[in-house]
């Protein structure tokens, strides 16, 4: 399953397995993943682009032994032989309606001003949205954006400390960035999503540059 954080490829994985029976579920982090699959039955890889060694379960899907379910996130390259042995189901992102929707039924006393704020600034992810809501929920709505310091665009602190440095560095590579904010290269990625979403960054052969739009910090 391929889409946005916070689109929900997890949980709708656990529920697909669950129907199906009893499942094992593990974050692919090194190039023994794989192990916990050498026995066939339901496996649900999160992060599969991760995975570091595929070849030994080919025979096992090939023979219909092993029922892989695979999370990533848009733009994650897989090992092609394994996109080949399996079906790719992509989730659509959330939209501002339906983050609409899911602030309103999670916290029906905000005002329909509050959710549509909530709904702008929290980018297509719902997570982000039921976090913003519940404080905004406690000390309002200014307030919670002012304590969580999310911006007019929707950037938390750290997305706007990592697009000032583009921008006085560019173009940067994902190494260079994932070095300077102490961060893996996953995680830098990340961090980069919302600001690629907005249009404030753009990715080429040269690395990280930040896009025409006029930005300030």
């Amino acid at each position: 399953m391929r889409g946005e954080p916070g689109s929900g490829k997890t949980t709708l994985a656990r529920w697909y397995a669950a129907r199906i029976g009893d499942f094992f579920y593990k974050v692919a982090n090194d190039k023994e993943d794989w192990i916990i699959a050498k026995d066939g039955g339901i496996v649900i890889l999160d992060e599969i682009h991760r995975l570091k060694e595929c070849e030994p379960l080919y025979p096992l899907l090939d023979k219909g032994a092993l029922i892989l379910i695979g999370c990533t996130t848009e733009g994650n390259p897989i090992h092609p032989a394994l996109v080949r042995r399996m079906r790719e189901i992509r989730l659509d992102p959330y939209t501002e309606n339906d983050l609409i929707k899911i602030v309103q039924n999670n916290y029906p006393s905000l005002t329909t001003v509050s959710s549509v704020e909530i709904a702008r600034r929290a980018v297509s992810n719902p997570a982000n949205a039921l976090r913003i809501a519940k404080l905004v929920d406690m000390v309002g709505l200014k307030s919670a954006f002012d304590m969580m310091g999310i911006d007019e665009d929707g950037l938390d602190g750290l997305e706007r400390r990592y697009l000032t440095y583009i921008g006085n560095n560019q173009p940067v590579s994902l190494t260079t960035l994932s070095a300077v904010f102490n961060v893996t290269k996953d995680m830098a990625l990340e961090i980069e999503r919302n600001l690629i979403k907005l249009g404030k960054i753009e990715i080429t052969s040269r690395g990280r540059s930040i896009t025409n739009e006029v930005y300030t910090v």
